[in-house]
């Protein structure tokens, strides 16, 4: 009855038909529904591939676990024996378990049944944690424990590569590009209305202004006030930003005095514009419009409280209102984007987006709404004191009642507040915990509420958001086409050969260190030497073997042993060939002025400075002067070596150069986002700040004084705060990334006044400080900086030529189709028997519908190995059917290899890479079916059965050759790896060189909850591992809290060396700017780009990807690749064709005739040849179809064809 009650929640939908603003928003989500569609199919084409493979790898591992001292199997309740660790039951229990606990086997499962790999549907529950990187490395751990091995590893990556790198932000590119269109034609409209309205002479002529003269008006407009102002906008920032709980009242009392003199100043300036400007001439301007207001509300604060100071007898009051004025004064920053024309322009960004997201605050309400009324149906009321739950409160945590926990935190349904934070919480993608504390009532069922929910929040609604500020700026870009754009500049002249360098010039010209001429012989040999690519390639290998050293040159190593010693020779040679190495350079080129000289290449200068670096620091450990000792401290940064490979990659170079170019968009960005924060900051210190503290060594005691007299010590949690800027700023971006927000969230909502302890409050309006935080931190500015990456790639690609800037779609269209056209040739096909039996098979085997018959068994015998569960064999009757599925299976694979072979011959069927690829599959199957019959009586590993089950899966893929939804999809994937390689090869160097540096930072620190056996900096290898876990943000912010922990934890000792160290919160927050930021971002930019540029061809019109379609007709008629075909035979390959180039589907062969008679093209001879034929369909279809006139096609045309003849196509790939 609940479910059918659950279903009245529904109703809450009929009010989006009533709210005004809401239907663009509906009518953009229905609309793109059909798309996201495709995404959704090959998200659970993954899901089933990566879940097939790990059931077979991994089924009934998770059941082992230590269990306590007196665990009896079967005898025993397991939930009191279980201890929740995984453990290897071939390996001593003492390498996992605590003294006295064995490695058992339960027949439960950990995270209360929801982490399992025994069947496919369970093992995609956990494939999803992994995807929405959620809590995906609890699983992997205990994977890793199990087995031993950290080829686990590899699966994972590649579930959070392909599931979380590319499926989910393909839910984000289908978003992006609806909103993307949405945006222009929303532009276009507008420019429409304005020129129908000046056509009708509708808009008003403004009166021309008459500019005020005199001293004073000189004044406000002069460059000196503006620049004075700007000073006092930073200082007043500054001084916002000081307070911090504790502070003294004469601190408090300067800062306040010190903020009324500013606002005296702003006043100041006020009168001087309103003197000089005249009162209209002020208030007609936006700017002064802002400051005139926010000058006027801060003398008003300033002077209410002087009144209410001097009616309180002095004491200054602390009110709410008072505090929202002092706030106001944050505004003022507003300012600086009057001469920041790259700031202004982000903020009209957001600007122009805000009436839309507006809108979707209500779409989002409605759809929480939902979730909630149903969440409330099922999950309202269950933690029960029969379920373990107190139903009191339970002060610090402590419970009156030991043996009942307390209710789970504040993602609970019992009432509407608390369903509407859970709700909200799982559209932020925070969806393990929630659905666990739910499981531990009503086992994994709870899933089918929290995945849909999740899927639909975080998927859907929260890329919308997403989508709707990434679209804006290609709103900008379409206000500014059009404008009349300066002629492009022209080529510089080439410099000159590289042997006039070599001509004798007059001393010092082109002489390298003063000393070698361009035609010296010593130089002309270093020269020589340096643009050598063995020697090239030498200096890579030097610089890879002095990564490695760096990797095993551990903190746990013994300075004694000989590998220290080997290390620090090393160090010492590779040191020197890399000065050797600068040497030749700066002889072959010069140092500094020559017009080559070494340091004015980008790249040399890192290599200069890390070399200076390596010697400095050689010099000081040799020669141990004391005044010396503290350059050694430099030795960490022999950590950037890796960095050396860059320069000498050329894919990477490509990314780095992208990101350089990046960076005034990104550091405009990063000022709004800065400005966002700060306020949120401000505001959060006013409003938390000292009420998160409570008695650490007694969570009971409720208050300080009483806390502080037992001698105890009262301080925040472990965690953050709002206690000052610098915490508040970090709290807040810890929540950026998403990663435990929530639990910031639920400290606010309990806190209380300074000084008392914390006290839980499910219905504390605090939370929407939090909410509001998400909502303009998360998923507006921090998604700006995809979008200032996003514009970036548009401008690379419209200076190579290869963007619409000048182009039209049309154009651009028209010429990729020529590139292709005029370079692909046709292939080899099979050549059709000449009659008979093989004939008719050949024509079976060749037909659509066989194609399709084909499919729905491959469809089915996905769906029959999904089915199979861990221990099914037991059961009797679904081995037995499973077996004979699989038997039937297999045989239709023969029976279809068998038909193709015996009507195309061995030669036609081979030639055909779908063949060869069916053929590997079906002679896989062969040798499992082999394997076991034969186990039985031969030792065949158990694992090269899984790996041949595995290979059967494979055979799926076919299903994405005839599905053109899909295989746009995996076109963009495709199109993307690249691209994504690169940036995974340069995150890999970023990650050594963090870890690098954290071994040295955190190498010897004791090992905890969080910093554990697998995670750690002990290692490079587990330091990597754990910066992976970081940079899908997944547990991050507890990693940080474990290298802090300082001697007053009770886990480490000074003394000892093993305790951790501020340092971690400059060292993690650099890795996630560089980390998530950057090179996530970067990812999902390169993404976004490729999707667009596939979405944005006119499916009308001819595209690269419709040549596939006629070079596979083409095949079948011209087997053997002549390249020329009857020109009778014309209507005959254009009926084979799929639109748009032929009629395929959509006509008769008198269609096709009548196109074919249309066709210009040459037929000399009788024949047509390929490349004229493809050229001639494509030409016809953009006549028909585009607003693009002939002699404008045949143009372009010929302009590519000359292009083709000269050079090859280069093309930009991010």
């Amino acid at each position: 009855m609940n479910s059918l009650r659950a279903l009245r929640a529904f109703r809450a939908l009929r009010a989006m038909k009533i709210i005004p603003g809401l239907k663009l928003i509906i009518d953009s989500m229905l609309d793109v529904i059909p798309k996201l569609g495709n995404v959704t199919a090959l998200f659970i084409f993954v899901f089933v591939v990566f879940g097939t493979i790990g059931m077979e790898l991994f089924e009934g591992l998770l059941h082992y676990r230590c269990a306590y001292a007196g665990f009896e199997p079967g005898v025993s309740d397991e939930a009191d024996f279980d201890s929740e660790v995984a453990c290897n039951p071939k390996a001593p229990a003492s390498d996992f378990c605590g003294q006295g606990e064995t490695c058992a086997y339960f027949e439960s499962l950990p995270f209360y049944g929801m982490m399992s790999f025994d069947s496919v549907p369970l093992a995609m529950v956990t494939l999803l944690s992994a995807t929405t990187w959620d809590t995906w490395e609890t699983s992997m751990f205990c994977l890793m424990d199990i087995t031993g091995n950290w080829w686990c590893l590899l699966y994972y990556l590649g579930i959070i590569i392909l599931g979380g790198c590319f499926a989910r932000n393909l839910f984000l590119a289908v978003l992006f590009e609806e909103f993307t269109q949405l945006g222009r034609v929303n532009v276009a409209t507008e420019k429409m209305e304005k020129r129908a309205a000046e056509l009708k002479g509708e808009i008003e002529v403004k009166e021309e202004k008459v500019v005020p003269t005199g001293f004073l008006a000189d004044l406000a407009n002069s460059s000196l006030l503006s620049g004075a102002s700007i000073l006092l906008v930073l200082v007043n920032m500054v001084l916002m930003c000081m307070p911090y709980y504790g502070m003294s009242d004469e601190y408090a009392a300067n800062l306040e005095l010190a903020g009324s003199y500013i606002t005296y100043a702003f006043a100041f300036e006020m009168g001087i514009k309103l003197l000089g400007l005249g009162c209209g001439g002020y208030w007609s301007d936006g700017w002064n419009c802002l400051d005139g207001t926010i000058v006027l509300m801060s003398l008003s604060e300033i002077l209410v409280t002087q009144v209410l100071s001097f009616l309180a007898d002095g004491s200054v009051p602390q009110m709410s209102f008072l505090r929202m004025l002092r706030l106001l004064r944050v505004a003022r920053a507003l300012r600086l984007m009057r001469s920041w024309q790259g700031l202004y322009s982000v903020v009209a960004t957001l600007l122009r987006v805000a009436p839309k997201i507006s809108s979707l605050f209500c779409v989002t309400f409605v759809i929480m709404l939902v979730f909630t009324l149903a969440g409330m149906e099922f999950f309202g009321g269950i933690y029960t004191e029969d379920a373990g739950y107190s139903e009191v409160p339970c002060p610090g945590a402590v419970c009156p009642n030991p043996d009942l926990a307390e209710k789970p935190y504040y993602a609970n349904f019992d009432y509407f507040y608390p369903g509407m934070l859970s709700v909200f919480i799982l559209f932020t993608g925070e969806w393990v915990d929630s659905s666990l504390a739910a499981a531990s009532v009503l086992g994994p069922k709870v899933l089918f509420y929290f995945i849909p929910c999740m899927c639909v929040g975080s998927f859907l609604v929260m890329n919308i958001f997403i989508g709707m500020v990434l679209s804006a700026f290609g709103e900008e870009d379409e206000e500014e086409e059009g404008e009349e754009k300066p002629a492009p500049e022209e080529p510089p002249a080439p410099a000159a050969p590289h042997s006039d360098l070599r001509e004798e010039m007059p001393w010092p010209q082109e002489h390298s260190l003063c000393l070698f001429g361009p035609r010296n012989i010593l130089r002309r040999a270093c020269e020589g030497i340096v643009s050598n690519k063995v020697f090239e390639q030498f200096i890579l290998l030097i610089i890879l073997a002095s990564s490695y050293s760096l990797a095993i040159d551990t903190p746990l190593l013994d300075p004694e042993s000989a590998t220290a010693a080997l290390l620090t020779l090393s160090n010492y040679i590779f040191t020197a060939i890399f000065v050797s190495e600068m040497l030749l350079k700066i002889i072959a080129y010069g140092f500094a002025f020559t017009e080559r000289a070494y340091l004015k290449d980008g790249w040399n200068q890192l290599d200069f400075f890390i070399v200076v670096v390596s010697v400095t620091v050689i010099a000081a450990e040799v020669l141990d002067i004391p005044a010396l000792a503290p350059l050694t401290s430099f030795r960490v940064l022999r950590a950037l070596r890796p960095l050396r490979l860059i320069g000498r990659i050329e894919s990477m170079k490509v990314i780095v150069s992208t990101l350089i170019r990046s960076i005034p968009a990104v550091l405009n960005v990063g000022m709004v986002y800065f400005f966002i924060q700060s306020v949120f900051a401000i505001l959060g210190m006013q409003l938390f700040a000292g009420t998160f503290a409570m008695c650490q060594e007694d969570p009971t005691i409720k208050g300080k004084h009483h806390c502080e007299d037992q001698g105890y010590l009262w301080a925040n949690p472990p965690g953050n705060a709002f206690d000052d800027f610098g915490q508040a700023s970090l709290t807040l971006f810890l929540q950026t990334s998403g990663d435990l927000w929530e639990t910031e969230m639920f400290q606010a909502m309990a806190a209380s006044a300074p000084g008392h302890i914390p006290v839980r409050n499910d219905f504390s309006p605090a939370a929407l400080f939090s909410i509001a935080w998400m909502f303009f931190g998360a998923f507006i500015a921090l998604n700006l900086f995809v979008g200032a990456i996003v514009e970036t790639f548009n401008a690379i690609s419209a200076e190579t030529g290869a963007g619409s800037a000048i182009m039209t779609g049309s154009q651009l269209q028209w010429v990729q189709t020529i590139k292709v056209a005029v370079q692909t040739k046709p292939t080899k096909g099979v050549v059709a028997p000449s009659g008979g039996l093989r004939l008719w098979v050949f024509n079976l085997v060749m037909s659509i519908s066989f194609d399709a018959f084909i499919i729905v068994i491959i469809l089915l015998n996905t769906v029959l190995m999904a089915s199979k569960y861990y221990q099914f064999e037991e059961d009797g009757w679904p081995k037995t059917y499973y077996d004979y599925g699989m038997r039937f299976f297999t045989t239709v694979y023969y029976v279809e290899c068998a038909l193709k072979m015996f009507a195309m011959g061995p030669g036609g069927y081979f030639s055909v890479g779908w063949n060869r690829f069916d053929f590997t599959i079906v002679c896989t199957a062969a040798l499992d079916d082999l394997s076991v019959d034969v186990s039985a009586f031969l030792p065949i590993s158990p694992f090269l059965l899984r790996v041949l089950r595995i290979i059967r899966i494979v055979r799926i893929l076919r299903i994405l050759k005839g599905v053109k939804g899909l295989r746009d999809l995996v076109t963009t994937v495709i199109l993307s790896a690249p691209p994504v390689f690169n940036v995974c090869q340069l995150l890999v160097i970023v990650m050594f060189i963090f870890s690098v540096l954290g071994m040295s930072l955190f190498g010897n620190m004791v090992l905890q909850d969080n910093v554990e056996s697998h995670a750690n900096f002990q290692t490079v290898p587990n330091g990597m591992l754990l910066l992976l876990q970081t940079v899908t943000g997944d547990g991050w912010t507890l990693l940080l809290q474990d290298t802090k922990v300082q001697e007053s934890s009770g886990l480490c000792t000074e003394a000892e060396g093993n305790c951790g160290t501020w340092a971690a919160i400059p060292y993690f927050v650099a890795f996630q700017l560089v980390g998530t930021l950057v090179f996530l971002n970067l990812m999902i930019a390169v993404i976004l780009d490729n999707f667009t540029s596939l979405s944005e061809q006119n499916p009308d019109l001819v595209s690269p990807t419709d040549v596939d379609g006629f070079m596979d007709a083409w095949s079948e008629l011209d087997p053997e690749a002549s390249n020329t075909l009857p020109s009778a035979r014309l209507p005959e390959l254009i009926m084979k064709v799929p639109p748009p180039l032929g009629v395929m589907g959509d006509g008769d062969e008198a269609d096709a005739t009548a196109l074919a008679k249309k066709l210009k093209v040459d037929a000399k001879g009788g024949v047509v040849k390929f490349a004229d034929v493809l050229l001639a369909l494509s030409l016809k279809r953009y006549l028909d179809k585009s607003d693009l006139t002939e002699s404008e096609l045949i143009k372009l045309e010929k302009d590519v064809e000359l292009q083709l003849t000269k050079a090859p196509v280069e093309e930009f790939t991010a």
